[in-house]
């Protein structure tokens, strides 16, 4: 009995041992995963702000190309399985020019510029040459709403005898659709550097850097923002450039019998005076031409007769 109470005593004991051993392998892994987090911790708060910016820029393209690639639809409205391509709205830069003639400048000037009021537009630049009385000029450059634009240049062939009329398109469909994409992906950018500063962690200059990029992609923004009202503006306003030419003719009058004897009688006692003229041009001009000659005809003549008198003598 004595022998069979000790075993147990025994066992209870080696129970025991075994039961603080685990708890105290427990306590140590614990301990030693609670260390590992506390080193890993600075660690994540010291990254370097380039590597945390390519992370946001990388995120930035996805979402950039996902949107990029979902098609428009306004709020409300149900979805649709069309490509996106099918939604782009045509952008169409639309120009005209036209010379016309004119039988009164200044009526005419007025007739366009009500005209151009009429349709919602305005009258960019207004010039006129009226120095020369029998050939007066002006320059109008118009502005008018795309969609009056063939109705303005009909107007045009209609109200005045035309010169030359010509217009011109230019596509920008492709440009604007590229702009939009680009300034997309770059409101993009700006949101994930936002969200790094207000989560910002890291060193001074990790912060400074993600400023001055948040800074060029503002400056990016802005830019194609610029570019995108330009061509809206160009392709909501066609541009027509106008000149007026208004020519006077010279009325002809035929002269009496009289007066056509008295001029022919003028006019050749005026070509007899010519006539004299050239002749006495030419004499003169023999005479200075052989002067020469007399001189040295003179000389001998003066010679000869000086040794006659002489020998006479």
């Amino acid at each position: 009995m004595i022998r069979k109470a000790r075993r147990s005593k025994a066992m209870r004991t080696r129970s025991i041992a075994v039961l603080l051993a685990a708890v105290v392998i427990i306590a140590g892994c614990k301990s030693m995963k609670f260390q590992a987090s506390d080193e890993s911790a600075p660690m994540a708060e010291a990254a370097p702000a380039p590597a945390m910016m390519e992370m946001a820029r990388l995120k930035m393209v996805a979402d950039g190309a996902a949107y990029a690639s979902a098609p428009e639809r306004e709020p409300g409205a149900p979805p649709t399985d069309k490509p996106a391509a099918q939604a782009i709205k045509p952008k169409i830069i639309r120009t005209g020019s036209a010379i016309l003639r004119s039988n009164d400048l200044d009526a005419d000037i007025k007739k366009i510029e009500d005209k151009v009021k009429t349709i919602n537009g305005y009258v960019a630049a207004s010039t006129q040459d009226t120095a020369n009385e029998l050939n007066k000029t002006a320059n109008l450059t118009v502005k008018i709403p795309a969609e009056h634009f063939d109705g303005f240049m009909a107007f045009l062939k209609a109200s005045f005898k035309k010169e030359n009329i010509s217009t011109s398109s230019e596509d920008v469909t492709e440009e604007y659709v590229d702009v939009e994409s680009r300034l997309a992906n770059f409101r993009l950018e700006e949101k994930r550097l936002l969200e790094l500063l207000e989560n910002r962690t890291g060193k001074l200059s990790d912060v400074l850097e993600v400023e001055r990029e948040l800074s060029r992609v503002r400056e990016e923004i802005e830019r194609m923002t610029g570019r995108l009202r330009y061509l809206d503006n160009r392709v909501g306003l066609s541009t027509v450039t106008i000149t007026l030419i208004q020519s006077k003719e010279i009325e002809s009058v035929e002269p009496s019998w009289s007066a056509r004897f008295w001029h022919d009688v003028k006019q050749t006692f005026l070509d007899g005076l010519s006539i004299l003229g050239r002749t006495l041009r030419a004499v003169f001009l023999v005479v200075v031409g052989l002067a020469p000659v007399w001189v040295i005809g003179g000389i001998v003549a003066w010679v000869v007769v000086r040794r006659r008198k002489r020998k006479s003598a």
